[in-house]
C-alpha cells in the first residue's frame, strides 16, 4: 500500500512539473515554480541523481542496488521506463523555456538553467565518473542560484 502511494505521489508531482506551463495561463506563480525546479535539480545533486521519493521507495523495498535510477517507475512503466524518462525530461526542458520566456527572463539565464537541468538529468547515464561530474554540477547550481538571487532585478528583459 505505501509503495503504491509513493509511486502515485511521485507520478503526480512529475505530471505537475512537466505540464505546469500548459495548465496555468497566469504567470502569477511562475517564480515559485522556477524556484521549485531549481531546488528540485539541486536536491538531485545531493542525492546522486535521485529523487527523495525514489530513495524512500528503495528503502521500503530494501533494494540496495546503487543503480536505482527511478526504480519506482519500473513498477508502473516497465521496459519503456527509459523512453518515458527521456520524454519527461524533454517536456521539462520545454516547460522551463516557456515559463522563462513568458516572464521575460534573459536568454543567457534560460540557457544556463536548461544546461544545468539537462546536465544533471543525463550525467549519470553518460559519464563514467558520475560523482565528480555531479559535484561540478552541484557547485555550478549553487553559484547560479547565488547569481540569480543577487541579480534579481537584472535578469528580466525590458
Amino acid at each position: 500500500m505505501i509503495i503504491s502511494l509513493i509511486v502515485l505521489i511521485h507520478l503526480l508531482i512529475r505530471f505537475f512539473t512537466i505540464f505546469y506551463v500548459f495548465y496555468t495561463l497566469n504567470n502569477k506563480y511562475d517564480y515559485i515554480y522556477l524556484t521549485y525546479l531549481y531546488f528540485l535539480i539541486l536536491h538531485w545533486t545531493f542525492f546522486n541523481g535521485e529523487c527523495i521519493l525514489t530513495i524512500f521507495y528503495n528503502k521500503i523495498v530494501n533494494n540496495e542496488n546503487d543503480e536505482n535510477d527511478e526504480i519506482d517507475f519500473i513498477f508502473i512503466l516497465g521496459k519503456y521506463k527509459k523512453y518515458l524518462i527521456i520524454f519527461f525530461h524533454i517536456l521539462m526542458t520545454i516547460n522551463i523555456y516557456m515559463v522563462c520566456k513568458r516572464n521575460n527572463i534573459k536568454d543567457y539565464i534560460i540557457f544556463i538553467f536548461i544546461l544545468l537541468f539537462l546536465s544533471c538529468s543525463f550525467s549519470k547515464y553518460y559519464f563514467t565518473n558520475f560523482k565528480c561530474v555531479n559535484k561540478i554540477i552541484q557547485i555550478s547550481l549553487i553559484y547560479f542560484g547565488l547569481y540569480i538571487y543577487s541579480n534579481q532585478d537584472k535578469i528580466i528583459q525590458t
